[in-house]
């Protein structure tokens, strides 16, 4: 079996992943997840972009944030405001089970990706999550922080890049590194939507998939 694998931030990676799990075997995909974002609050290890990917993929993200759980409340942050807490960063109650779990762990000399891995298999997610540590910019790294620095970041392993529609004008900027750039509409709003981008990233480095 093939597999897969995606660099991947938040809400529209995890959206592009929960697309490729319709076209894929969910167990041949790894997601490598963004963690430059992590921070600590009220004591606690968020990873917002994990969390945004576990709870696409579980089928219980909010549907109209594309991050957080469907059917939250917010009581907690209601009370904490009453005395004038840190509110700035919303947690809500389902989602502070998440976090009060993956800081225990931690605390227990659990690692991050082992964590990660224990609140997939309580989702039931079959794909790979993966987080790794990474620069918080391309700028950081001293490559330009556009479409095109993807391109030249991985110019050396790439021939095809998926790129949205409004970035098609960089196009030809790509194409002078042997890359070729597929341009798609890469908006999913709807999971027909996220598998169709999804399907146009892989018909970028492969034939076109067919019905059997």
């Amino acid at each position: 079996m093939s597999k897969t694998v995606v660099l991947s931030g938040s809400v529209g990676a995890a959206k592009f992943l929960r697309g490729l799990a319709q076209i894929r075997p969910p167990d041949s995909i790894t997601a490598i997840i963004n963690v430059a974002d992590d921070f600590r609050l009220h004591g606690l290890a968020i990873s917002p972009d994990i969390d945004t990917v576990t709870y696409t993929l579980a089928e219980q993200v909010n549907p109209e944030t594309g991050w957080g759980q469907k059917g939250e409340s917010w009581r907690v942050m209601s009370e904490l405001e009453r005395y004038k807490g840190q509110t700035w960063f919303s947690l809500g109650d389902l989602d502070l089970a998440l976090h009060l779990y993956r800081t225990q762990r931690l605390s227990e000399g659990a690692t991050l990706d082992k964590v990660t891995k224990e609140v997939s298999a309580a989702w039931d997610i079959k794909v790979n999550l993966l987080p790794v540590p990474a620069a918080r910019m391309l700028s950081e790294l001293g490559h330009e922080p556009s479409t095109f620095g993807v391109a030249a970041l991985y110019q050396s392993f790439s021939s095809a890049l998926l790129i949205d529609t409004a970035d098609k004008h960089l196009s030809p900027k790509i194409s002078n590194l042997d890359i070729r750039a597929v341009v798609a509409n890469t908006v999913m709003s709807d999971i027909s939507k996220a598998a169709q981008v999804a399907l146009s990233a892989i018909n970028a480095i492969n034939p076109p998939l067919t019905e059997a």
